[in-house]
């Protein structure tokens, strides 16, 4: 017995949307922490800046899905 999944494409969409979102901050945080370095700063201010910035868009990235799920997505 062969038994196809149905995936969900709202939910992909949603998921792309929020991993997208949580790449940029995690990328502008990395840019910054390399920024930091060539200021002369601190290695340990690099990686709190890496470490935080990575933090924030993982939780950016699960509030975007969140609000996606709860407000549904528009095609335009």
């Amino acid at each position: 017995i062969k038994t196809d999944t149905v995936e969900d494409e709202m939910g992909k969409l949603i998921e792309l949307k929020a991993m997208r979102i949580g790449f940029i901050c995690a990328g502008i945080g990395f840019v910054l922490s390399l920024i930091s370095l060539l200021l002369n700063y601190s290695p340990i201010i690099m990686i709190n800046i890496l470490f935080l910035s990575f933090s924030l868009g993982s939780a950016l990235e699960g509030l975007v899905q969140l609000y996606y799920y709860r407000k549904g997505i528009r095609y335009a």
